[in-house]
């Protein structure tokens, strides 16, 4: 097994046993998803060439740029698949059995180390592929992955967050640096929408309404993201617009800017952080990804967990996030 473990990702020019199926497969995945989940029996009524030479044309890379979904659920494929080839070389799909299954779920927690997080992630990709198996290729009399186990998942351990009176406190260290506001208003941006610090750097000074007190984002899938801020968000913001047009002597797009008129790296805004972290003396060394952790674990409080993933990785999210302005981090000062 340990040879497995060093070998399994490095072959490449090895035909394995479940190869041919796993562009169908992402066919069939494509499928559902833009059926709204459509029944999967219907999966073999549905034939589209097009779409399916073009998965065929691109390599996994490729994949992982459209959908990382899909991308993980074909690497899953792609590691039982090894496990097949080194254990059972002579093997046939139809002779795939609940006791193989069984065996490499074994293989992962004591070989691969995974967690049971980790294996149930697996374990649901090979649920969703022996179905495919079944419903369009015909090869089982039923999905095998009916009579295999998921393990229990471990005791989640809460994040990293800080609490409302450290967010004060690091607000006011800021305040005594001559260009704090701009990173307050950074910090308040991650805190109150959950958007990630590079995109934040990325804006620009034509998706700030002020007449509305919004930010608007169009997504490269054309998925428009609408932003309302608070008051304390608002006013601290408009203390800053006063800041940046000192520095704007380049006529810069960006919201932004560094003293020089550049727009500001996020490099620069985690040093000036760590700093005043530093200056307020806390235990535990924050980062402005726990500003993110604090604001996910606040936000999970208020929305479903598939809100929620929504929310974090701002996929599929539709105009206003309304559920946001309830969290309780809006208006801090």
């Amino acid at each position: 097994m340990c040879a497995l473990k060093n070998e399994h990702t490095n072959e490449k020019k090895i035909k394995y046993i479940l190869d041919k199926h796993i562009y169908g497969f992402i066919h069939y995945l494509k499928f559902i998803e833009d059926h709204n989940g459509k029944n999967s029996d219907e999966y073999h009524k549905f034939e589209n060439k097009e779409m399916h030479a073009r998965y065929e044309s691109n390599d996994l890379k490729n994949l992982k740029k459209y959908n990382k979904t899909f991308y993980l659920h074909v690497k899953y494929v792609e590691v039982f698949d090894r496990y097949l080839y080194y254990n059972y070389p002579d093997i046939q799909i139809d002779q795939i059995n609940e006791d193989i299954i069984n065996k490499y779920k074994d293989y992962c927690i004591n070989e691969l180390k995974n967690t049971n997080k980790t294996l149930n992630k697996k374990l649901s990709t090979l649920s969703k592929f022996f179905n495919y198996l079944t419903v369009s290729k015909k090869l089982f009399k039923y999905n095998i992955m009916f009579n295999v186990r998921y393990v229990k998942n471990e005791t989640e351990k809460k994040p990293t967050i800080l609490t409302t009176n450290q967010i004060r406190l690091l607000f006011d260290v800021m305040r005594n640096y001559i260009y704090g506001q701009r990173c307050i208003v950074i910090s308040k941006l991650i805190l109150e929408t959950g958007m990630l610090t590079r995109d934040i750097l990325n804006l620009k000074i034509s998706q700030l309404s002020r007449n509305d007190k919004t930010i608007t984002i169009d997504s490269k899938r054309n998925n428009i993201k609408i932003y309302k801020l608070s008051n304390s968000l608002y006013e601290a913001l408009n203390d800053y617009l006063l800041l940046r047009n000192t520095f704007d002597v380049n006529g810069s797009p960006y919201l932004f800017l560094s003293s020089k008129g550049n727009q500001y790296s996020i490099r620069s805004y985690q040093i000036f952080f760590a700093e005043a972290v530093r200056r307020c003396d806390f235990e535990i060394t924050y980062t402005p990804r726990h500003l993110r952790s604090t604001f996910l674990y606040n936000v999970s409080k208020l929305v479903s967990e598939e809100r929620l993933k929504e929310i974090a990785s701002q996929n599929k999210v539709k105009q206003y996030y309304e559920e946001l302005l309830d969290n309780p981090l809006r208006n801090i000062k």
